[in-house]
């Protein structure tokens, strides 16, 4: 009795799943480290400064395209006095502040146009969650996929 090529299919993809689990755990694992890392270099040796939105991205959702996502765009100077602007990546369903709004940045001191939100909660928040995504397939393919 010969195997179907769906069968055939399924058992390829269930030998190379526990393969693909681990390379995306040790990209994210090792990606979110690398933020976790720079975040918390500018978090604790950063300069912090009072920056201003100066416009708002309206972006289309991609899921639904009669929503929009905004996204704040804050201008800011660094201790030398050369203007930056950074995107906030945190987006909302609408405009909450007005252009002007005061932001507080924290940015690199070598690199002044890498800066984040000021918020520890809200430098920390994304790097840390694929951080422990990455940890969650490892976790996968060692003790449930035995």
């Amino acid at each position: 009795m010969g195997v179907s090529m769906l069968e055939f299919l399924l058992s390829i993809f269930e030998a190379a799943f526990p393969v693909y689990l681990l390379v995306v755990g040790v990209v994210m694992t090792l990606g979110g480290l690398a933020m976790v890392r720079r975040r918390l270099v500018t978090l604790l040796f950063g300069v912090r400064v009072r920056g201003q939105i100066i416009r708002w991205e309206r972006q289309r959702d991609s899921d639904n395209p009669q929503t929009f996502f905004y996204f704040p765009h804050i201008g800011y100077r660094d201790l030398d006095g050369v203007a930056h602007e950074m995107r906030i990546d945190a987006g909302s369903s609408r405009e909450k502040y007005p252009i002007g709004h005061p932001y507080d940045v924290r940015y690199n001191r070598t690199n002044p146009a890498r800066a984040y939100a000021a918020n520890p909660f809200t430098m920390l928040l994304g790097p840390v969650l694929v951080f422990a995504m990455g940890l969650f397939c490892f976790w996968i393919v060692l003790f449930e996929m035995r």
